[in-house]
């Protein structure tokens, strides 16, 4: 699902997820909340905003009470910064996005992840300039990692906050980048 998000192909993204989000639910343990995890997330990347906040809700809460918290509770808290971020939600935003500051997580940073939940917490709050900062940084950092999908991505928030900059650099990236997103 995180790739077909991506590389842009969200119907794609979205049609796994719920396939996934279905086989999940006659599991016992975890398996229900990460089911509503990652349909949460391609919910969240198909623009379906209301049902993203209740599925990562869900899953986010889920997965601490049974343990998980600095690991898949973590995973979909970031998401839902920017479900709750997008939906206008900007206090609770800022303290959730608080919240996962405080986690001690020493291993898979979700960097690009957290850096646009940052940015869209910064957008929520008015803070534009601050946000195309910090999406353009996350960009920055994939590009040093040779992700060019996520900056792809991370490029697409910054144009998304009101930066057109980035279209040079996005037409170099289509012909690197598997899928829709670029272009």
């Amino acid at each position: 699902v995180g790739a077909l998000l991506l590389s842009g192909r969200i119907a794609d993204a979205v049609e796994v997820a719920e396939w996934v989000r279905g086989q999940a639910a006659d599991l016992p343990g975890a398996a229900q909340p990460l089911g509503a995890g990652i349909a949460g997330r391609a919910a969240l990347g198909a623009g379906r905003i209301d049902d993203a906040r209740v599925l990562l809700e869900r899953a986010s809460a889920g997965l601490t009470a049974a343990g998980y918290g600095a690991g898949w509770g973590f995973r979909y808290r970031v998401p839902s910064v920017m479900a709750l971020a997008m939906s206008d939600s900007t206090n609770a935003a800022v303290e959730a996005l608080a919240g996962l500051d405080r986690v001690q997580r020493t291993f898979r940073s979700l960097d690009h992840e957290r850096s646009l939940a940052r940015a869209w917490v910064s957008a929520a709050q008015g803070t534009v300039g601050e946000a195309i900062a910090t999406a353009r940084g996350a960009a920055e950092r994939a590009s040093g990692n040779g992700q060019f999908a996520v900056e792809v991505m991370c490029l697409q928030a910054a144009v998304q906050f009101g930066d057109p900059s980035c279209a040079a650099r996005l037409r170099e990236l289509e012909s690197v980048v598997e899928g829709p997103r670029a272009g």
